[in-house]
């Protein structure tokens, strides 16, 4: 059961103040989330062509609080929740429908989320939604060109695991907003690329074998991790419908 759903289970519509996360409880609210992305096809690392011919990325559930730490221990009731895990393509620029956020209107001020593993107080390991591709949180193929070497091809994987059993992937992330009661909507935008530009590709295609495979053993995985949560994480924007 979502924390949405145990809410309304226990007769808080709003109005129970639960672990410190609500400070202000309004009205019942639900408005449709979108992921917008941005990631070109081709682009130059260092001395390295790099072309994608796919990319796609789990991401869900996610919750809102407002509380400063979205973390399970410290916000264990959302403002606001996507239960949905939704596989985006990194690759189209048309948004992408992430489901319905439902929860209170209020301020949030902080967001945490999974990415297609998830490490339930019930279970005993990680495991990966149906919608995480090939049961990864995030999977690229392409091939990579530098001088002589044309069009080698490369698989990366990533798996963004909960640290803690019960957590979620990424506890805590910056959100900011005022939800209104009607007319709110929410993008979620990914810009992937500096992600993938922590990867030392000129290294990869020196020293890697074929076929190249930069599984979650590889350096490229911890680089493209810190690229994810640091250098450009995902921006929740939202916004009034006309």
């Amino acid at each position: 059961m979502s924390h949405f759903a145990k809410r309304l289970a226990a007769g808080a519509l709003g109005l129970a103040l639960l672990g410190g996360c609500l400070e202000a409880p309004q009205v019942e609210v639900a408005y449709e989330a979108n992921a917008q992305a941005t990631l070109a096809r081709t682009f130059v690392v260092g001395a390295v062509t790099v072309k994608l011919s796919r990319a796609e990325l789990a991401f869900g559930p996610v919750y809102f609080c407002a509380a400063t730490s979205g973390s399970a221990t410290l916000c264990r009731s959302a403002l606001g929740e996507v239960t949905r895990v939704s596989r985006i393509d990194l690759l189209s620029p048309d948004p992408q429908p992430l489901g319905t956020v439902r929860g209170f209107s209020g301020t949030v001020r902080s967001a945490s989320y999974d990415l297609g593993l998830h490490w339930f107080d019930t279970s005993f390991a990680v495991e990966p939604s149906p919608a995480a591709p090939d049961g990864h949180s995030m999977v690229v193929e392409g091939s990579l060109s530098r001088g002589a070497e044309v069009d080698v091809p490369f698989r990366f994987f990533l798996d963004a695991v909960p640290q803690y059993q019960g957590q979620r992937a990424v506890p805590t992330a910056a959100a900011a907003a005022d939800i209104a009661e009607t007319g709110t909507r929410l993008t979620v935008a990914f810009e992937p690329e500096p992600w993938l530009r922590q990867i030392d590709f000129d290294a990869v295609l020196a020293t890697a074998p074929r076929p190249i495979v930069l599984d979650t053993k590889s350096p490229a995985h911890g680089a493209v991790l810190v690229g994810m949560k640091v250098a450009r994480p995902p921006e929740f924007r939202w916004s009034q419908t006309p």
